[in-house]
């Protein structure tokens, strides 16, 4: 049976679960370090900017069209979320919209939103200037 695949967007320094995942799934990572901890359990590491949605979706189309087929794309941490997204809609894999990881993952638009709808969230304010 063949190996199913995943992409993996963020930083494997907390990835202690590769050791166990890599025996039942190729893992592809995109990664900000060349030296991480995870490195030794993928099957294919790239090195770029995990948080930055176009670099990351660039990477991952990249992996792709090299042969580096991906069944999932899952993200590590929680600044990665709209990169995911945007990787599982452009290869239409299950994920949450760009919309609704741009709104989450945005402290200003979350917050925003949590203001207009009357949900109890922190104050906040956004700053501009260091003044």
């Amino acid at each position: 049976m063949k190996k199913k695949s995943i992409l993996f967007c963020g930083n494997a320094l907390s990835s202690e679960v590769f050791e166990i995942l890599h025996k039942i799934y190729n893992i592809y990572m995109i990664c900000e370090y060349d030296d991480d901890v995870g490195k030794k359990y993928t099957k294919k590491w790239v090195v770029a900017n995990s948080k930055n949605p176009k670099e990351a979706l660039s990477k991952a189309i990249e992996l792709h069209d090299s042969g580096y087929k991906f069944d999932a794309v899952l993200s590590l941490c929680w600044d990665s979320a709209m990169s995911v997204s945007l990787i599982g809609e452009h290869f239409n894999l299950n994920v949450l919209p760009f919309s609704i990881a741009r709104n989450s993952t945005n402290k200003i638009i979350r917050s925003t939103i949590f203001k207009e709808n009357n949900i109890p969230a922190p104050l906040f304010e956004a700053c501009k200037t260091k003044e």
